[in-house]
């Protein structure tokens, strides 16, 4: 497969993808601490990502890599500290279709109000647009689902993506294209928490 069509369209899907860029506002929720260890400290970040099993017939892993180091001394109150990255395809042309996940640790616990925080973080571009709300998926600790339309070189394509967390480390699954659809995105996203300690 050609790797610069890869990464154009790994690019596409994500927007201008952050690495700990970090996007803050004055109403950021508190720390709550918690009383078991989180699951950063019980398990390594890239266990956690999707296998070749796990991917609808006709996809194959495209990518995969560990995000640039976040500051784990960072002393803003939401900030990246770790994460890796897979791309997924189900062809090599402009009408294949994508699932993207990342998985990323932050220096904060998954609340409802910390999912933004991380998808702005993570995907400005993404947060920024007009996102359609769908019903919450019910994964790990907190937990959101939107519907979106991706501008792509191709034209616009629709995408669906989920967010979650559990504990400090949270899970970004993004799938578009005209073989995807909000059950394949709930699907990928129901097996990637399930990987979660």
């Amino acid at each position: 497969m050609n790797q610069k069509y890869v990464l154009l369209l790994f690019l596409a899907l994500c927007g201008v993808l952050a690495l700990a860029a970090g996007c803050t506002s004055p109403t950021q929720p508190t720390v709550t601490p918690t009383a078991t260890p989180p699951p950063s400290a019980v398990v390594s970040l890239d266990d956690l990502l999707l296998s070749p099993t796990d991917l609808p017939e006709g996809y194959s892993i495209v990518y995969q890599a560990e995000m640039s180091p976040g500051d784990p001394n960072c002393t803003r109150e939401v900030c990246f500290i770790a994460g890796y990255l897979l791309s997924a395809r189900n062809g090599d042309t402009n009408t294949s279709s994508g699932i993207d996940q990342a998985i990323v640790h932050y220096n904060v616990i998954a609340l409802p109000g910390t999912l933004s925080l991380v998808l702005a973080d993570q995907l400005p571009s993404v947060a920024s647009g007009n996102l359609t709300p769908l019903p919450d998926p019910g994964l790990g600790d907190a937990s959101a689902a939107y519907r979106f339309t991706l501008q792509t070189e191709g034209g616009p394509m629709e995408a669906y993506l989920v967010i979650f967390g559990k504990g400090d480390i949270y899970e970004i699954i993004l799938v578009a294209g005209p073989d995807t659809s909000e059950s394949l995105a709930m699907e990928m996203a129901g097996m990637a928490a399930a990987k979660l300690p």
